[in-house]
């Protein structure tokens, strides 16, 4: 089993740039999941749980916020209104309140990354929150975790400044490597 623990970060690395390259990839990575967890915890219903979180959380858009990150620190930038008006994150809440913590108006780069640190939050915090529920993890993994889901918008700025023409992708494989991490930490380290 201590093998698995050193695969799990490098699944979630493929699982999560197959989840963005293809249009059922969130199904895939739900799937993979609840496996992980039926496997860990024996619990069928948790993992039956996790399957449907995973789907739910990543099933709403983020490339708006994306799209932005080679601006990022660019004070002259300002977005066209053509992304002004996309609706990513309209329809679960992230849109609204990034815009609330920083208008996309005054500073697009700013609200970028607040959205997309919310869109890491909201993909990730219901399937801690429901580990830790169920007595899988303790609450201090659970918060950890959870801070983890906020490097969302990280990745994409790190591998951007690595490879600016394939950091998209790349950004995937980063940040599956690091939900991988989370959920070691949810389940073993903490």
């Amino acid at each position: 089993m201590n093998y698995l623990l050193f695969i799990l970060p490098l699944i979630y690395a493929i699982t999560n740039r197959v989840r963005g390259s293809l249009g059922f990839g969130g199904v895939v990575g739900g799937i993979v999941t609840g496996l992980v967890i039926a496997f860990f915890t024996q619990n069928y219903i948790l993992a039956a749980l996790t399957v449907g979180l995973y789907i739910a959380g990543e099933s709403w858009g983020w490339g708006k916020w994306i799209i932005s990150v080679p601006h990022w620190g660019d004070p002259n930038w300002t977005p066209s209104q053509i992304l002004l008006v996309r609706t990513d994150g309209k329809n679960n809440g992230i849109h609204w309140l990034a815009n609330k913590l920083c208008s996309q108006t005054k500073n697009f780069s700013r609200y970028a990354q607040i959205a997309l640190a919310l869109r890491g939050l909201w993909w990730w915090a219901p399937i801690y929150i429901a580990i830790a529920a169920f007595g899988h993890a303790t609450i201090i993994g659970t918060v950890v975790a959870c801070l983890l889901s906020l490097t969302f918008p990280l990745c994409y700025y790190i591998t951007y400044n690595v490879d600016s023409v394939n950091f998209w992708g790349y950004g995937e494989i980063l940040y599956g490597f690091i939900q991988g991490l989370a959920l070691i930490c949810v389940l073993f380290v903490i």
